[in-house]
């Protein structure tokens, strides 16, 4: 167990749902107490109000990903939540979430002078996140959509993880559903908008979504 967990202590969350905060400070404290769902005690088992994951029917490269809230999110709320989605399809556009080079990771816990070889990232083919669309909210829900494009199923545990953590340190989070579609909440059936030719918000120089390239699925 990691004993170095990141703490947001100088975030409160305020009345309706928005974050009241001056300023972000990153401290090397124990974690907040998990997420804070509906019907959470301090007693309570943790694990019966952590995020709950769930995987529908999932089109790498059409694939929505459903958040519920404990409430309507804030302007504060949300603004954290897409910045984990910004920054994690930024790096999945920048081919981050690459399985075949995982040198570090496959080295194991001793790192000293490890032997990086270019020889094996360069061997190892594209994967590439495509597209994304803009976050969208519905009373407590909020969604998103993604074209992941050819990058490895790994991207997927990292944006879990960070979201787990966010619910523990400053949004209360209750669902995240990856893939298939709400009933009660209708897309239209050729999300064109969502396929433009400069991606949302992309940093000046980042390549923007072209036709699907690198590995086959």
């Amino acid at each position: 167990r990691r004993e170095a967990q990141v703490d947001v202590a100088q975030h409160r969350l305020g009345g309706g749902g928005g974050v009241v905060a001056n300023r972000l400070k990153l401290k090397h404290l124990a974690s907040l107490p998990p997420g804070r769902c509906a019907g959470w005690q301090p007693e309570a088992n943790p694990a019966a109000c952590a995020v709950d994951v769930r995987f529908r029917e999932v089109d790498p490269f059409n694939c929505w990903f459903w958040l519920r809230f404990a409430h309507p999110p804030g302007q504060g709320e949300r603004a954290y939540v897409e910045t984990a989605f910004d920054s994690w399809f930024y790096l999945g556009k920048l081919g981050g979430f690459n399985a075949e080079n995982l040198q570090a990771h496959e080295a194991g816990a001793d790192l000293s002078w490890l032997a990086w070889e270019a020889e094996t990232a360069e061997r190892a083919l594209p994967a590439l996140m495509h597209n994304m669309g803009a976050m969208e909210y519905q009373g407590a829900w909020g969604r998103c959509w993604l074209d992941l494009g050819t990058s490895d199923a790994f991207a997927l545990d990292v944006l879990i993880n960070t979201l787990r953590q966010i619910d523990r340190d400053v949004v209360e989070l209750c669902e995240l559903v990856i893939g298939g579609l709400n009933e009660d909440w209708p897309i239209e059936e050729e999300p064109e908008g969502l396929f433009l030719e400069g991606n949302r918000g992309l940093p000046a120089g980042l390549p923007a979504g072209g036709p699907h390239q690198g590995r086959p699925r």
